[in-house]
């Protein structure tokens, strides 16, 4: 599908693109907003419904780990490719 350029509009899209980059941030941080979601629940009690929570707290988790991408892993990782940069020099 790749090579044909059938899927090259999917492939392109920025939001998935940005997600994408934003993988490894999801991953690292996902676990705490789960917590925090069972911090709320135990301190007000569960207000949503289940069906609901389980999407909200979906929802959550990814933007938590994309502001985690856009503040500390993608300004790190500009960082360290520009001392990688230097040290070629």
């Amino acid at each position: 599908l790749e090579r044909s350029g059938y899927l090259r509009r999917l492939w392109s899209d920025p939001l998935l693109q940005w997600l994408g980059d934003a993988s490894y941030s999801i991953y690292l941080v996902h676990l705490t907003a789960f917590a925090l979601c069972k911090l709320a629940y135990s301190t007000w009690g569960l207000f949503l419904p289940a069906d609901v929570a389980v999407v909200a707290q979906l929802v959550l988790a990814v933007a938590f780990g994309l502001a985690f991408y856009q503040w500390v892993e993608a300004p790190l990782l500009r960082v360290l490719r520009a001392g990688t940069r230097l040290a070629r020099s």
